[in-house]
């Protein structure tokens, strides 16, 4: 029998009742939306049923009426933690209780694998000997929860599902904020502005105690890999009034070989560095940096499915890696131009700077036929940088756009220090007779100067060997072809006539395909654009065969 109502919200209303058959008071929580009646919620609230918990309102049963789901349940009389709090805010001794319990009750519900995903006051309720009780699982493992309460990985959406204890550890550490002022601290804040806030982490009362902001700050800790691991680890810290600190030296060592690996990538030593990663990487796999260091190795070597791998596995550890330029140039080599720009745009908005994400950018459209909005970013940033690579790129796009070539090409000749790829280009664009025929055909045979190449020292001795006669070259751009015109001419006509082209520059050779008709193959694989080369490679082009061999300390 009903006697009164409860509450109401955007879920539906909860009732007050009798259950004459075993007298006594129950709360019956109804649904309006009728979708929840064959949902999953039914089989999670009977599987937390039957875990009988103190700190668990329980769940009896539950009934269809009206084509409507409606939940009985346990009944607490001290009301809503919500309640309590819109009329005084918690002492600290007070909140720890409190904090301390619903802590255990998490530990509770983590080791049989249920996530909440709702921790917030509405949530805990108070029986009548003030006792709180976790209620209301019916987004646990499930749905959204409430943003405010949230941590910022779920903003993404591979954390939507996530079976992660550390989402409400986080909630925990907001819940506290809220009990010990009175208010959640993004209550005042736009939802779009919600995660900005949460990332950026100054949102700790400075009034509270030292130790008590020191756990609040590690609770709430943006990036997932430094918040409390476990329900318990918080537990303990409020037990305590301290978070306890152990030196991980197996972090420390995994560090040092990772900062190793960055440092001989930048050198350009490939296989040194990858040695370090390995070696820190077998020491802690779940680091975020050591995953990213991967990931960029990958990523400069062109292995574009591990690269993508180490990447996807840094964010899962942590959401708030920057890593979108990363990502960009995996999803441009791809040929996903309209995530790449997407990426690209959010990265330069924070480094206004970052000139090889403009030339990331840029590409993307020159890629895409977009020449005008290519052009535009050069032009734009030419006040501020003077690099060759950007007045290759520059050149290549007017001419792709049709310009008049006659200035363009002066200008750029004019503004370039070292032009290898200018004089390059303009080559290839002077040889349409012979090696193109339409503007499709000669974009695909121009170069896009990478901004790795943007600086030249020198270049490496590359021995090619054909017909068991050897050529050496030590030019920074080789072209391979049947034209004469050609560094190494192959005369076959299973050769296109600018086939494929080397950039050759100090300790970062890469092999090219110029939109050849047969493709190029480096040991036995097509390469879908350009392959690194280091050592020694069997390449197949046409029906023409040849062994590529580069400097030994190329490898180191």
């Amino acid at each position: 029998m009903v006697v009164d109502v409860l509450g109401s919200g955007g879920f539906g209303k909860v009732l007050l009742a009798i259950d004459e058959l075993a007298n006594h008071e129950v709360a019956i929580k109804s649904y309006r939306d009728e979708n929840y009646t064959e949902s999953s919620i039914i089989r999670e609230l009977q599987f937390l049923a039957s875990l009988k918990h103190n700190s668990i309102v329980t769940f009896y049963h539950h009934f269809i009426h009206n084509s409507m789901l409606h939940i009985v349940m346990e009944y607490c009389s001290g009301g809503s933690l919500a309640d309590l709090l819109s009329e005084r805010k918690y002492e600290i001794d007070e909140a720890l209780t409190v904090g301390i319990k619903i802590a255990e009750t998490l530990i509770f519900i983590h080791s049989k694998g249920i996530i909440h995903r709702d921790i917030k006051p509405g949530n805990i309720l108070f029986d009548e000997n003030d006792n709180p009780k976790l209620s209301d699982f019916g987004v646990s493992n499930t749905r959204g929860g409430t943003f405010s309460y949230l941590p910022p990985e779920i903003y993404y959406s591979d954390y939507i599902h996530s079976l992660d204890p550390k989402i409400d550890v986080y909630s925990l550490g907001i819940l506290l904020i809220e009990m010990l002022t009175g208010e959640n601290p993004f209550v005042e804040i736009p939802k779009e502005e919600i995660l900005s806030a949460k990332l950026n982490h100054t949102f700790i009362p400075d009034i509270l105690p030292h130790w008590l902001q020191e756990i609040i700050l590690k609770a709430t800790n943006p990036s997932p890999e430094l918040r409390f691991q476990t329900a318990k680890e918080f537990s303990a810290a409020l037990k305590s009034r301290s978070v306890p600190f152990v030196v991980n030296k197996v972090n420390i060592k995994a560090d040092k070989l990772f900062a190793y690996a960055e440092k001989y990538l930048a050198q350009k030593k490939w296989l040194k560095s990858f040695s370090y990663i390995k070696r820190g990487i077998e020491i802690s796999k779940d680091s975020a940096l050591g995953n990213i260091t991967a990931g960029k190795y990958h990523l400069k070597t062109q292995n574009l499915i591990l690269a993508k791998k180490y990447f996807e596995k840094a964010f899962n550890i942590n959401p708030g890696v920057n890593i979108k330029k990363e990502l960009s140039a995996i999803h441009l080599d791809e040929g996903n131009y309209p995530q790449a720009i997407s990426l690209l745009q959010n990265h330069i908005q924070l480094n206004p700077i970052d000139w090889e994400a403009y030339n990331l950018l840029a590409e993307c459209y020159y890629r895409m036929n977009r020449f005008e909005l290519a052009l535009d970013i050069f032009e734009t940033i030419f006040s501020d940088i003077n690099l060759d690579c950007f007045w290759n790129n520059w050149l290549i796009t007017h001419l792709c756009n049709g310009s008049s070539s006659r200035s363009i090409i002066s200008k750029a000749k004019s503004k370039s220090v070292q032009d290898h790829f200018i004089e390059f280009n303009i080559s290839i664009y002077r040889d349409d007779s012979k090696s193109w025929s339409a503007t499709s055909d000669m974009k695909n045979k121009f170069l896009y100067h990478s901004f790795r190449f943007h600086k030249y020292d020198n270049s490496n001795n590359i021995i090619i060997e054909l017909n068991n006669n050897n050529q050496t070259f030590s030019k920074p751009l080789i072209s391979i072809g049947r034209n004469e015109e050609n560094d190494f001419v192959i005369n076959n006509t299973s050769v296109s006539r600018r086939h494929c082209a080397i950039v050759n520059y100090d300790k970062d050779i890469w092999l090219y395909d110029l939109g050849s008709f047969s493709g190029v193959f480096v040991d036995g694989q097509k390469i879908s654009n350009k392959c690194l080369l280091l050592g020694k490679h069997k390449i197949d082009i046409g029906t023409c065969s040849f062994n590529l061999y580069t400097s030994d300390d190329v490898l180191l």
